[in-house]
């Protein structure tokens, strides 16, 4: 990517386009800022910026009738939240968490249908999350600042400055597709193109190498999952028969291998099964979610019939307040299983923009959908779905908006 390419490009955005793009992208780095220890109400600066995207992408929607149309599904989904206040235990609680949601959903849905990519590159609103990861985290590993930079996970993993290793894993998962997207189409040799792909591959191997030494094992699962779905819609068809033996052959040699012991102990995190730091947070969400039923309990509602008693459980206000762990019990739990049905109906805008698009070509197009499919297995294990507040929560949306805009 040359500096003449670039100004060239540059050259063809309108100076609305580079101010939204400037606006929205400084919305994401303050966002981001929660990522970090002692940062938490940072990104309240922010608010005021979400209320002028609000505002210009309101306008611009005016002039798009397909994306306006998109962005109507997301109405009711969004309004059951406010309804279900009527039967809450605590309707002033629950209303206020649900005009708050009605308030980050808009306006990260607003931002990234706003973001314009100036050059071929998709996603590229990632580097403006995924850079200042990575130099923070590898400064933390090589100086050991902060001093409690490998306390996550009981002891076994690195956090760096993150606030706890989950959420740095989460981030750098979350913002990987921008270092793939380039390999979702053919490679052409050129010393700009070459420049871009060697940043990218240094970037990667930070991103991987950071995302292990988490020991965040939800965000490894969807990281493989996602990955494993990126190398099958890469590859030609017929290398398929030979590659997925292959892979099966290769897992079985390692899992019988000492090096299978190790991947054994990373995943049983020095517990006697896999999924014993879960078990108690699995059984209060499927608790919750009976309790919830059609229509929940009211949106950011927890029931104390939940049994079990977690680690994160505490009283906010004289309310009750429980992990969720799971997002999708988490929803019926709060505003039933209306309520989950309504939010992921607002995939449908999604698929269809992209699936109807030239912009996009079949292997793109897949390769988005493994993005999302990435987001939702992780999201089962770390309930940001019902998390307005949650980084990824936004992320996902502004994501979501910047596909409805560019599909």
């Amino acid at each position: 990517m040359s500096i003449k390419t670039v100004k060239e490009k540059f050259g063809t955005i309108s100076r609305d386009e580079r101010f939204n793009k400037a606006v929205t992208g400084l919305l994401l780095l303050l966002f981001s800022a929660r990522l970090y220890q002692n940062t938490g109400n940072f990104y309240v600066s922010a608010f005021p910026l979400l209320i002028w995207v609000i505002a210009a992408a309101f306008g611009e929607l005016k002039k798009n009738k397909e994306s306006w149309k998109a962005f109507l599904w997301f109405i009711p989904f969004l309004l059951w939240n406010l309804i279900s206040v009527l039967w809450s235990d605590h309707p002033g609680y629950s209303l206020q968490r649900a005009v708050f949601a009605v308030f980050i959903t808009a306006g990260f849905l607003s931002a990234g249908y706003l973001f314009t990519d100036y050059l071929k590159e998709k996603f590229t609103f990632h580097y403006i999350i995924l850079i200042p990861l990575i130099l923070l985290s590898l400064f933390s590993m090589l100086s050991g600042i902060p001093g409690n930079s490998w306390s996550g996970g009981n002891g076994l993993g690195f956090m760096g400055f993150a606030s706890h290793q989950n959420t740095l894993a989460a981030a750098v998962i979350f913002t990987l597709p921008v270092l793939f997207y380039p390999f979702t189409e053919k490679v052409r040799i050129s010393p700009g193109k070459n420049r871009l792909l060697i940043i990218n591959a240094l970037l990667l191997t930070g991103a991987l190498y950071i995302l292990i030494s988490s020991h965040s094992r939800a965000s490894v699962l969807a990281f493989l999952i996602f990955f494993i779905l990126f190398a099958l819609i890469s590859l030609k068809k017929g290398s398929l028969i030979y590659v997925v033996p292959a892979l099966f052959l290769i897992g079985a040699v390692v899992m019988f291998s000492p090096l299978g012991k190790k991947i054994e102990d990373y995943a049983y995190k020095s517990a006697p099964s896999v999924l014993s730091t879960r078990q108690e947070m699995i059984k209060a969400s499927i608790d919750g979610a009976k309790l919830g039923g059609l229509t929940g309990l009211g949106y950011g509602i927890s029931h104390r019939d939940t049994s079990i008693v977690l680690a994160g459980d505490h009283e906010r206000n004289g309310i009750f307040v429980r992990e969720k762990g799971i997002s999708s019990l988490g929803i019926v739990e709060e505003t039933g299983i209306t309520g989950l049905i309504l939010f992921l109906i607002i995939y449908i805008p999604l698929i269809r923009r992209v699936k109807q698009s030239y912009n996009f070509t079949t292997r793109q197009k897949l390769f988005i959908l493994s993005v999302f499919l990435m987001y939702s297995v992780h999201a089962q294990f770390e309930a940001w779905w019902i998390g307005a507040g949650s980084m990824f929560y936004q992320i996902h949306f502004f994501t979501i908006g910047y596909l409805i805009k560019n599909s």
